[in-house]
């Protein structure tokens, strides 16, 4: 489903200042603010469209002053002036229950914003956020690097986003505006050196995402935002980088997904042990997953394409004469499993993580959830039907794990 954008620009006041601001809106139902980083708005323009089409969501995406050609005051200089002008707009847009989406810079935007106590801001999404301090771990400085080197590290794999031609002298003008901008935003530090010990006090519902081969902000700077905010959960995407919306859309629009529909009515978990080494383990959940084994007291599962995040499956459940259509949303090698589905206006996440056991085993966690509107009547009465073969089907994955050890 594509959406329609318009564009506005808005005159916000700021004291006896006033800024422009100009803003594109796409889609609509509840409010997200997009906030881009040092890459500009056009990084965010295509993904802007995607987020609102797959979440029904209203998308309000600013252009930082002096990013994309426009002008800067002098007076507007800091991350705390940007987030105040910001949360002027969200005044002059008059929306509530809002969710902050900010990458890189932006993320440091969105947390000064939440730190504002705005009761317009509801939930927050950091994407390789930047902006804090990390002991051995500083964000590169991309200020002296050219174009070519800055991509190289922002992508787990480049080779697609490296331009094939040089960058017209207008194009190159905007993205050293860009630069200057950002500079002088971020201080000469790039990092505000307070921000981590007033994170506790940030009362949004949090979700940080980080791509996993990021080398502009290593996982552990990903780590330290999430273990500052309270109520706070980390997503690790593989095989994506410092621009995790641009290489792995899908992968990000899955987890905002489920971060807005979260607060399950119902969940269940179930752990069990086995001698099995982990990648036993997970070659035995990947052929069940994939069709090519099925358990005696399993559903029946298609898979419409490769064994990756984004990928549809078809379950029949054991016995019934209907089928499920579901997504994979989270997947990393030999670790975590993780598909989604909608039922009747529900969704359902299961979740299998394997952690490897000091004695060479495996421990199993199935985690099954149930959120949406009505979860809360329809919810246990719907989980415990999933649920009461778990225990057989857990035996029967644990044995054909330990039965590939012994093949191998």
């Amino acid at each position: 489903m594509s959406t329609t954008s318009t564009t506005a620009t808005y005159t916000l006041s700021r004291g006896e200042a006033a800024t422009s601001v100009t803003v594109t809106e796409r889609g609509s139902g509840r409010p997200v603010l997009l906030l881009h980083g040092g890459a500009g708005p056009q990084s965010v323009s295509a993904f802007a469209g995607r987020l609102a089409a797959a979440t029904h969501t209203r998308v309000i995406t600013p252009t930082h002053p002096g990013f994309g050609g426009t002008a800067r005051p002098d007076s507007l200089d800091s991350v705390a002036e940007l987030a105040a002008l910001y949360i002027g707009l969200l005044d002059e847009l008059d929306v509530v229950d809002v969710t902050l989406v900010g990458n890189s810079f932006g993320g440091w935007i969105a947390a000064q914003m939440a730190l504002t106590g705005s009761p317009r801001v509801a939930r927050m999404v950091l994407l390789n956020a930047t902006g804090i301090d990390v002991p051995d771990h500083p964000v590169a400085d991309v200020s002296t690097r050219t174009l070519p080197e800055i991509l190289q590290l922002s992508f787990h794999n480049a080779a697609p986003f490296l331009p094939s031609t040089t960058l017209p002298p207008n194009a190159q003008a905007i993205a050293a505006a860009n630069m200057t901008a950002l500079n002088v935003y971020s201080g000469a530090r790039g990092t505000d050196t307070g921000l981590r010990a007033r994170l506790h006090d940030v009362s949004a519902s949090t979700l940080v995402v980080w791509g996993a081969s990021d080398r502009i902000a290593d996982i552990s700077i990903g780590q330290a935002w999430a273990d500052a905010i309270p109520n706070t959960a980390f997503r690790l995407l593989p095989d994506t980088g410092h621009l995790p919306h641009v290489e792995t859309p899908e992968q990000v629009i899955t987890a905002i997904a489920d971060f807005l529909t979260a607060c399950p009515a119902w969940e269940h978990d179930y752990t069990a042990n086995t001698t099995a080494a982990p990648m036993d383990v997970w070659t035995a959940l990947r052929d069940l997953y994939t069709g090519s084994s099925r358990s005696d007291t399993g559903d029946h599962i298609e898979i419409h394409g490769p064994f990756a995040v984004g990928t549809r499956l078809t379950v029949t459940p054991d016995g019934a004469d209907f089928a499920v259509d579901c997504v994979i949303t989270e997947l990393l090698d030999g670790h975590i499993y993780a598909y989604r589905s909608e039922f009747n206006g529900l969704y359902l996440t299961s979740r299998h993580t394997l952690t490897e056991l000091p004695s060479g085993g495996t421990q199993i966690n199935h985690h099954s959830e149930i959120a949406g509107p009505g979860a809360e009547v329809t919810g246990p009465r719907l989980g415990a039907r999933i649920t009461e073969d778990r225990a057989q089907t857990m035996h029967d994955l644990t044995a054909a794990a330990t039965r590939l050890g012994r093949v191998l």
